[in-house]
């Protein structure tokens, strides 16, 4: 069994877990082994990481943690437990203490090895075709949340168009379970995204995908589209080695783009997707 550590003086408690998942997946593979376990390795404060980023320090952090990132581990079907330890490990013993196993790259990295390979436990049976718009609606780096009157826009088309049109909020506003969250992407027709957490999330459960302004230049650094290209995603590209369901729309979140994207979507996008 592969034991798999996500350190938390290093890695944030948040949807980047979903990138340390699929490298784990890729570690297990790699090495052939059956099953893995996580653990989850305290950091310095308060059993994180020295920083005042998403999700600020305090309640919220535990919060986000306990309903975030613990859950989204039972996504992969290696894994047979997930712990938290007691104190920090003052070697790295097997896999991930003492790294930054997370980030586009890390993503990159593995995405392309295993693909989308996460699931969540239950399945979902819709009575009508329908189509889910993840709003990004976040306090932090504000610049990157979603147009909300242009998705309103947007979704009243596609109602038009004959499909049932779940709006879910960003996960402040929601408090959607990460299980309940994968089986609604699952069970969609199309899950609509500006680039956040729940996007990558959708990438790596094999759920069928439009996401737009997958960077923002004003922010630069991490969010630009030299650092995707530094990942090995290519600029105005698709995720390498992502099917024809799964894509990228490198333009506004404006209603006529994600019409045509829309659209587009439902003509070519031919692939069968994994059970």
């Amino acid at each position: 069994m592969l034991t798999a550590y996500y350190d938390l003086a290093i890695s944030p408690p948040t949807y980047e877990v979903v990138s340390f998942l699929l490298r784990v997946e890729q570690e297990r593979r790699r090495l052939g082994e059956q099953d893995c376990r996580i653990v989850f390795v305290p950091g310095p404060v308060d059993g994180f990481r020295a920083d005042s980023a998403w999700p600020p320090p305090g309640p919220e952090r535990h919060r986000v943690f306990n309903d975030l990132a613990v859950p989204l581990c039972n996504l992969l079907p290696s894994c047979t437990g997930v712990e938290v330890a007691r104190a920090h490990l003052a070697q790295a013993p097997v896999f991930g203490a003492g790294a930054a196993e997370y980030g586009h790259h890390n993503f990159v990295r593995a995405f392309r090895a295993v693909g989308g390979c996460l699931r969540p436990k239950k399945t979902l049976v819709t009575e009508h075709p329908e189509v889910t718009i993840t709003l990004r609606e976040s306090e932090h780096w504000p610049e990157r949340n979603s147009n909300v009157p242009q998705w309103l826009k947007a979704a009243d088309r596609i109602t038009g168009m004959g499909f049932q049109v779940r709006i879910i909020r960003d996960d402040f506003h929601s408090r959607l379970s990460i299980d309940d969250r994968a089986a609604l992407y699952r069970a969609a027709v199309c899950n609509l995204f500006v680039c956040n957490g729940p996007a990558f999330l959708a990438f790596a459960i094999d759920a069928p995908l439009l996401m737009f302004r997958p960077c923002n230049e004003f922010l630069g650094g991490t969010y630009s589209a030299l650092h995707w290209e530094a990942c090995g995603s290519p600029a105005g590209g698709q995720m390498p080695g992502s099917p024809s369901y799964q894509r990228i729309v490198w333009d506004t979140d404006d209603c006529d783009v994600i019409d045509r994207a829309f659209l587009s979507f439902l003509e070519t996008a031919t692939e069968t997707r994994a059970a």
